[in-house]
C-alpha cells in the first residue's frame, strides 16, 4: 500500500503508460532520410508542449514556453512499437490561442484516411519503468515464399528481380522476416527485419507490417531507411501475395497500395510436402460442432474439420484438421472440462505433428481452448495426448467470435463508481451509455476533484460466464483506445447495488481473489425502464449477477503458476489484430466522437466551476512451445498473475515486480513532485 500526496495545480492529462517511452521518427524538415529523437513522458512530449487535455485518441498540447499556445494531435498505438501521430499543423510557430480553437483543428478520421493530415511514425527504442526496448512481435506473412521484385525509383522501366528464384520467410522465428535476393540486375543481397507490428488499412483486404531493417548498410553501400513500412493484401484467386514498401519510414510516401510503392514484390507461397507417413492417417476425418464453426481471435474453425491457430504468444500458425473427437473423460479433470479432438496439424516452416485441443464454451461469443503440452510425430504415439496430464487448469487462451452472433452487451450499464484499493485519493468510475451498451468508458480521478483526470479507457465486450466451481463472474472484452484484450473478475453482493471486481490478464486467468483483493463499485444511476436499451441488461441472479471491469492492483496470489516470473496481466503484451465487424466499426467511431463532445462539454465546465479548487498528486514426444508452455524471451511479457512465482511475498524484489504499470505512474509523478 502506497500513500500518495496531492497539492494545489492545474487539471491532470496524462499519457497511458503504453505510449510513455523514447522515440525515432523521421525528421519532416530533412530531404535526406534522418531520425529525431522523441520522449513521450507521464505529462508531455518536451519541445512539442505539456498535455493539456485528453479526448480519446485526440491530445491537447499546451506549449511550456508560451502563453496561451495550444496544439492538437491525434496518437494511437498500432502495436507495443508503434505510435501513430497525426496533425493538420505541428509547426512550432503554428499555435491556436484557446483551446477550443485548437480542438476545432483536431484531424478527424476522414482527414486520415484520405491523408490530408500529416503522419509521423513513432518507433519506440526504450520503454520506462524496466520495459523492454523492442517486443517480438509476429510477423502477419508467415512461411516461405518467391517473389519477383521492382523498384519504382525512375531508373528502370522492368522489374529488377523478374525471375521468382528470390526467397523470403519468418521461418524459424516467426518474428523476422527474411529477403534473400537472387537472379536480380543487381548482385545477390539479403536483408533482415524484425516485425514491429501491423494493423488494418484504408482499403479493403490490406494490411500494413511495419519492420525494423536490423542489418545496417555497409561501407560502400547506399544508406536506407533504419525502419519501413509496407502494405500487403493476398490474393484469393492467384494465391499471389502482393507486397509494397514505401520510399522512407513513413507509412504515405510513394506508399499508395499493396502493389504500387516505392518498392513492389509480387510473392508466391512454397507449399511444404506432407510427410508420407502420414498421408494415410492424417486423411481421416471428424467435424466439429456448430457452435464452434466461424472466425474467432486467430481461430478458424471449418466445415469439414478444418482447423488454423495464429499463436501470437510463440510465433508459429498452426493449420490442418480434426482426427477424431475423444469420449468425455471418466473423471473430473480438476478445471479442463470441455471436448477434447486429437488434430493433426501442420506449420507453414514445413513442420507435423499430432496434438489434442481442449474447447469449453463461455458465452455466444466467447470461447476458451487450449493445444496439449506435448505433441506427437506420429499417430502410434498419440494415445496420452488427450489425458488430463497433458493440459494445465491454469492456461485456458480466451478468444472472442469475429462475427458475432448477438448483439454483446457489457454487464453493467449506467455509472459506477469506487475507490482504487491500494492507491490513496484515486477513484474510478465506469460508464455504459444505455443506448450503446456494448461499449464503456473508464477513468482514474481525484477523489476530491473529479475533474482531474489521470487515466480514460474504452471498452467493447464480447461476453461473460460463471465458474461453476467458484460462483465467480469473468468479463471478456477488447480495448478501444489501444490493440489488445482484457479480461475481468467479480462478484456481486447486496442485491445489485455492490460488486467487487479485479483484474484477470488478456486470458481471464483462474485463482485471483475479488472479494479480498477487487475494487468494491457502488451503483450511481442506471437505465430507466422507458429508457431505448435498456431491455438489453441481463437479469440479475443473487450472488453471481452482472459483472463490470474496472482496473485495480493485484496483490500477490498463493496461485501457483508454471511461469518463472509474475507480470500485471492489466498491461501484459497479448496484443492481438483487432476484431473488425462489418458496420460496428463505423458505429463505435460515431459513438466515441459523441463521448469525445459530451466529455469535452462536461469536464469544461467543471473546470470553470472548480478553478480555485484543483489538486495535483505527489506523483518420439516433444514439447510444444504454444500456449504458453514454452516462455519467450525476457522482452516477451506474459499473463501471469503477479505473486505467482516462489518470489517471497515480503522481499523487495517480489513486491516491486508485482505493481503494477499505473502505480508505477503515480509513483513517477510522486518523485517528480518532491524533486
Amino acid at each position: 500500500m502506497a500513500t500518495f500526496l496531492w497539492k494545489q495545480g492545474s487539471a491532470g492529462c496524462y499519457f497511458p503508460l503504453e505510449f510513455q517511452g523514447e522515440f525515432l521518427s523521421q525528421s519532416m524538415t530533412s530531404r535526406e532520410i534522418a531520425y529525431n529523437s522523441y520522449s513521450i513522458l507521464f505529462d508531455s512530449i518536451p519541445s512539442w508542449g505539456k498535455c493539456h487535455r485528453r479526448m480519446g485518441r485526440h491530445v491537447i498540447l499546451e506549449a511550456e514556453n508560451q502563453e496561451n499556445c495550444f496544439k492538437c494531435i491525434s496518437i494511437v498505438s498500432k502495436s507495443a512499437n508503434v505510435l501513430q501521430i497525426h496533425t493538420n499543423g505541428l509547426n512550432q510557430d503554428k499555435c491556436y490561442t484557446s483551446e477550443d480553437e485548437a480542438r476545432q483543428s483536431c484531424p478527424s478520421q476522414q482527414d486520415i484516411r484520405e491523408r490530408k493530415a500529416q503522419e509521423m511514425m513513432f518507433y519506440k527504442t526504450r520503454s520506462f519503468y524496466g520495459g523492454s526496448a523492442i517486443t517480438r512481435t509476429y510477423c502477419p506473412l508467415n512461411g516461405r515464399f518467391r517473389f519477383t521484385y521492382s523498384i519504382n525509383d525512375g531508373t528502370e522501366d522492368d522489374l529488377e528481380c523478374h525471375e521468382p528464384v528470390s526467397e523470403a520467410s519468418d521461418c524459424p522465428s516467426g518474428y523476422k522476416f527474411d529477403l534473400h535476393f537472387r537472379g536480380c540486375s543487381f548482385p545477390n543481397f539479403d536483408m533482415s527485419f524484425q516485425c514491429l507490428g501491423s494493423w488494418p488499412g484504408e482499403n479493403h483486404g490490406e494490411t500494413y507490417m511495419s519492420l525494423l531493417d536490423t542489418k545496417l548498410p555497409q561501407l560502400g553501400e547506399e544508406a536506407r531507411p533504419r525502419y519501413r513500412c509496407a502494405l500487403f493484401k493476398e490474393d484469393p484467386e492467384t494465391g499471389l501475395t502482393h507486397m509494397a514498401l514505401s520510399s522512407d519510414s513513413t507509412c504515405v510516401n510513394n506508399l499508395h497500395s499493396s502493389q504500387d510503392g516505392y518498392e513492389t514484390l509480387h510473392m508466391e507461397k512454397i507449399e511444404q510436402p506432407q510427410q508420407p507417413q502420414d498421408i494415410m492417417v492424417s486423411s481421416a476425418r471428424c467435424e466439429f460442432p456448430a457452435w464452434m464453426k466461424g472466425t474467432w481471435e486467430g481461430l478458424t474453425i471449418g466445415n469439414n474439420g478444418e482447423f488454423s491457430f495464429r499463436d501470437e504468444e510463440n510465433f508459429v500458425t498452426y493449420r490442418g484438421h480434426c482426427v477424431t473427437e475423444m469420449p468425455p473423460a471418466e473423471e473430473n479433470l480438476d478445471g479442463l472440462e470441455g471436448q477434447r479432438y486429437l488434430l493433426f496439424l501442420s506449420t507453414d516452416c514445413g513442420t507435423t505433428s499430432y496434438s489434442c485441443a481442449l474447447f469449453q464454451r463461455r458465452d455466444v461469443n466467447v470461447l476458451e481452448f487450449q493445444l496439449g503440452i506435448s505433441s506427437s510425430d506420429s499417430f502410434s504415439g498419440s494415445e496420452s495426448l488427450c489425458t488430463a496430464e497433458n493440459f494445465t487448469p491454469s492456461k485456458w487462451l480466451t478468444l472472442g467470435r469475429a462475427d458475432l452472433e448477438d448483439p454483446p452487451h457489457c454487464p453493467l450499464v449506467g455509472e459506477y463508481t469506487g475507490t482504487l484499493p491500494d492507491v490513496e485519493g484515486l477513484c474510478a468510475k465506469s460508464y455504459a451509455d444505455c443506448n450503446n451498451p456494448e461499449v464503456m468508458f473508464y477513468t482514474v480521478f481525484n477523489c476530491a476533484n473529479a475533474s482531474e483526470v489521470y487515466e480514460e479507457r474504452e471498452y467493447r465486450c464480447f461476453g461473460q460466464w460463471t465458474e461453476p466451481s467458484t460462483g465467480l463472474v469473468y468479463t471478456y472484452t477488447e480495448r478501444r483506445d489501444i490493440p489488445g484484450k482484457e479480461c475481468f473478475v467479480g462478484l456481486t453482493m447486496d442485491g445489485d447495488e455492490k460488486h467487487m471486481v479485479t483484474e484477470a490478464g488478456a486470458n481471464c486467468e483462474r485463482g485471483h481473489q475479488p472479494q479480498k483483493y477487487g475494487m468494491t463499485l457502488l451503483r450511481q444511476s442506471t437505465c430507466q425502464p422507458d429508457t431505448p436499451g435498456a431491455a438489453l441488461l441481463p437479469p440479475s441472479r443473487p450472488g453471481t449477477g452482472s459483472r463490470i471491469p474496472i482496473t485495480t492492483h493485484n496483490p500477490r496470489s498463493r496461485f501457483e503458476s508454471t511461469s518463472s516470473r509474475p507480470i500485471s496481466p492489466r498491461f501484459s503484451s497479448t496484443v492481438r489484430n483487432v476484431v473488425m465487424v462489418d458496420g460496428v466499426e463505423q458505429l463505435l467511431e460515431k459513438i466515441e466522437e459523441r463521448e469525445e463532445q459530451r466529455y469535452y462539454d462536461r469536464e469544461f465546465n467543471n473546470n470553470n466551476q472548480s478553478q480555485n479548487n484543483r489538486n495535483k498528486p505527489n506523483h518420439g514426444r516433444k514439447h510444444h512451445k504454444h500456449h504458453n508452455h514454452n516462455r519467450k524471451n525476457e522482452d516477451i511479457h506474459t499473463n501471469e498473475i503477479p505473486g505467482s512465482r516462489t518470489d517471497s511475498p515480503g522481499s523487495a524484489e517480489g513486491q516491486a515486480k508485482s505493481w503494477s504499470p499505473f502505480l508505477l505512474l503515480v509513483i513517477a509523478l510522486v518523485c517528480l513532485q518532491h524533486n
